[in-house]
């Protein structure tokens, strides 16, 4: 593809995107043109190339995503299997499961990493996935009380994107664990199981769980909202 063509392709899905998106999309390709980096095999170099501008690799493996270019992504598939810094592989991690790809991987670093930040990115990815095959181990993290509360909770939360019932049980559990995070995500998995045996837990916590999530609300509120998803999923 030649650099003109990649160009017009980018800026095609940049207009594409809703108003309040473009204006940051816009000036993230602007720094790529200024660094005379916006073409296709630029695109491939620089989320390859470890030693590079962090600013403009995280810029890159964003620009896969952007216009859903599976080349590409099989690059930066290959570079995460690799081990990266935190930001960059955040960034790869929205990515590549935006575009179907790097299950495996996402479930090896969720029992092999000692980072638990990159576990956390891991029970991320294989939520947005939505892959059933991430299930067990989701259940398994959430399980671990010796886990972080943050990979735990992410846990919970990918749980209720996979979609999977069989997770009910794991969940009703967690509910009435001693940290607020895994409370707080596991009342919103509940309620995008859309499963009316969690009504009663749930109805539980809405009237009595009144802490505060760090960067959230009450999980109070959360397990309220739950329950509208539940009653709203047994009306269609």
């Amino acid at each position: 593809m030649s650099n003109e063509s990649f160009e017009n392709r980018v800026a095609e899905t940049i207009r594409a995107l809703s108003p309040e998106f473009q204006e940051r999309a816009s000036h993230d390709i602007e720094s790529l043109r200024r660094a005379s980096l916006l073409s296709q095999r630029d695109i491939e170099v620089l989320v390859q190339d470890s030693t590079g501008d962090p600013m403009l690799r995280r810029i890159a493996a964003w620009v896969i995503g952007l216009i859903h270019d599976l080349s590409l992504a099989d690059s930066l598939e290959k570079v995460v299997e690799e081990g990266q810094p935190i930001s960059f592989l955040w960034e790869a991690a929205k990515t590549l499961s935006a575009l179907g790809k790097g299950v495996t991987i996402f479930k090896r670093f969720l029992v092999e990493s000692r980072d638990p930040e990159i576990r956390k990115l891991a029970a991320f990815a294989l939520g947005q996935l939505r892959d059933p095959s991430g299930g067990e181990l989701l259940m398994r993290v959430l399980r671990a009380d010796d886990e972080e509360p943050s990979v735990r909770g992410q846990a919970a939360e990918a749980l209720g994107y996979l979609g999977d019932r069989s997770a009910l049980d794991v969940l009703l559990s967690a509910a009435k664990d001693p940290v607020p995070e895994v409370r707080f995500w596991s009342a919103f998995a509940m309620g995008q199981l859309g499963d009316e045996r969690a009504l009663p837990t749930l109805d539980k916590m809405a009237l009595t769980d009144h802490v505060r999530v760090d960067g959230w609300w009450e999980i109070s509120r959360e397990a309220a909202e739950a329950i509208a998803e539940v009653r709203k999923a047994k009306d269609r």
